[in-house]
């Protein structure tokens, strides 16, 4: 029986607790307050860590607008989706709608030609999005969704979906850790107009701390650990591996919603997450075993 590879775990559970993490530090400050102060935070921690293990903070030559773009997506106009989306929704439906990313990934690539579409990529993603229909629309009906928020979120997920693209080719000649750190001045386009009045107005010394505490979360544990933790999983387990621990989150994303808000979802919406998580993965499984496939034959 395989071992259970916690980072991992670890780097799931962090994510799937920011989903309700955001709704606390939401009591103090907007949306837009805490996008630019997490970007803030997260820019100059992430240059520390490349400055003080001898990486380098200069683009390489030819790839300084691949990673600019990149980093305005990501970075900039991601957060502002997610954010503004995940305030009107309830946590659970807000990480299930996020697991569609990696079937629009998927649709993507094969557009652009990074990647060949196969059958199952398609079938996985009819029943993902009917799984999102069945999420958001039972809740639509009951009053529990925001429909504006929902699109946000797929909004959010398509945004990441391009932003994953186009970092493919980057890594293969720069380091994560070091794209990233790059690709942070060109989100400030985004998140300092975004944000800097309503973070300017947050009466920080009064904060509670409970804010902090979850305001640490956001920034440090989902940010800079669970993406540390995200890269050594992979590493250690490979990609498909991390692909399946992903499916953990909208499920740890509800439960922590349940027990520190009292939010529930309808027997339906469980139905279509159950769906969504059944699309996405023999969508994601069909990805892969084609790699493997072209990889053998080649």
């Amino acid at each position: 029986m395989p071992r259970p590879n916690w980072a991992l775990l670890t780097t799931m559970t962090l994510w799937g607790y920011n989903f309700v993490a955001v709704k606390f530090v939401y009591v103090a400050m907007s949306p837009a307050a805490l996008g630019l102060a997490r970007f803030l935070v997260t820019w100059a921690t992430l240059a520390a860590i490349v400055w003080g293990k001898g990486g380098s903070l200069k683009c390489p030559q030819g790839l300084g607008w691949r990673i600019a773009w990149q980093g305005f997506l990501s970075m900039g106009v991601y957060m502002v989706l997610f954010l503004e989306g995940i305030a009107r929704v309830a946590p659970g439906e807000g990480a299930i709608l996020l697991a569609t990313s990696p079937i629009l990934t998927a649709i993507i690539a094969a557009a652009v030609g990074q990647e060949r579409l196969v059958a199952g990529t398609v079938v996985g993603s009819l029943t993902a999005f009917a799984g999102v229909g069945l999420v958001v629309g039972s809740g639509a009906f009951s009053g529990r969704t925001d429909v504006v928020g929902a699109g946000l979120l797929l909004a959010s997920a398509l945004v990441w979906a391009v932003a994953t693209v186009i970092s493919k080719p980057i890594m293969s000649k720069v380091p994560a850790i070091e794209m990233f750190a790059l690709s942070m001045p060109a989100a400030a386009l985004v998140l300092v107009p975004y944000g800097v009045r309503d973070m300017v107005a947050v009466p920080w010394a009064q904060l509670a701390p409970t804010v902090w505490a979850n305001l640490f979360h956001v920034t440090f544990l989902a940010g800079l650990v669970g993406f540390v933790g995200f890269y050594r999983g992979v590493q250690r387990a490979g990609a498909s591996a991390a692909m399946l621990y992903q499916f953990l989150v909208p499920l740890l994303a509800s439960f922590f919603a349940w027990v520190c808000l009292g939010t529930v979802m309808t027997w339906v919406q469980w139905l279509g997450v159950l769906v969504v998580l059944l699309g996405v993965g023999y969508a994601s499984w069909s990805r892969l075993r084609a790699a493997v496939v072209r990889t053998a034959k080649s």
